[in-house]
């Protein structure tokens, strides 16, 4: 387990509702490493499997006031498989981090490079097999 980030800065960490700061958990080889590291607000832990992640949410530095907590998974590191294809340990991994912080985001790479490209389409393009096109959707 490796803490990467530092708060800080002339305006400070970001900060969720409560005033906490922001804490990135990277599980695996995501790629966000670099980029993430560069945002000097952010709390970034990198950690190799879903266990230590586990881990991570159940022991915040701060747990007066642990803050919003984001999980981002890479392939090489999911429970249920890079195919994801073993929903039960899914819901198995997401169902302990929720139980230790309900409000914890989980977020699923598609990809081990960073980049996490859409399979899903807008209710405008359902019946489209593709992703939606650029400015398909109102905002």
């Amino acid at each position: 387990m490796t803490s990467m980030g530092v708060h800080g800065g002339a305006e400070g960490p970001p900060l969720d509702a409560e005033g906490a700061p922001l804490r990135v958990i990277l599980v695996g080889r995501t790629g966000l490493d670099a980029r993430l590291r560069l945002d000097s607000g952010l709390e970034v832990v990198r950690v190799r499997s879903a266990l230590e992640a586990v881990g991570e949410i159940s022991d915040p530095l701060d747990r007066a006031a642990p803050g919003q907590a984001v999980v981002i998974v890479s392939p090489d590191a999911d429970p249920a498989g890079a195919a994801h294809s073993d929903t039960a340990r899914a819901k198995e991994f997401t169902g302990a981090l929720r139980l230790l912080d309900p409000q914890v985001r989980v977020l699923r790479l598609e990809a081990g490079d960073g980049s996490a490209p859409s399979r899903g389409s807008c209710r405008n393009c359902r019946s489209s097999s593709s992703p939606c096109p650029p400015r398909c959707c109102p905002s």
